[in-house]
């Protein structure tokens, strides 16, 4: 079993070219977890992805997730977040929301 066309589709869009180990591995879960993340989620709302993105970048921070906003920078930076506006959105957010890993 494998993810659906939509949530390959928007999956190659974020992360050209990568292909999971778990999809290796349990290809059952990345179904589910494709299907959900790349493709039932994305039908609810109307961002734009390079908004979308930028929203998920923020909430890293606030959460302090630094190595999942690492990952997702680069995806970001695929779909048009700049590196000005994702260190603009930093700067805020590290006022906003005071980390000692962000420093």
């Amino acid at each position: 079993m494998a993810p659906n066309e939509g949530a390959r589709k928007n999956h190659d869009e974020l992360f050209p070219g990568h292909v999971s180990t778990l999809a290796v591995n349990d290809p059952e879960l990345i179904e589910i977890f494709d299907n959900f993340a790349f493709d039932e989620v994305l039908r609810h709302g109307n961002l734009d992805a390079r908004t979308r993105l930028m929203v998920q970048l923020a909430s890293m921070i606030a959460s302090q997730a630094l190595r999942e906003y690492r990952i997702m920078l680069g995806t970001a930076l695929t779909v048009g977040v700049t590196p000005a506006v994702a260190a603009h959105l930093r700067r805020h957010l590290k006022i906003a929301a005071p980390a000692p890993a962000w420093r």
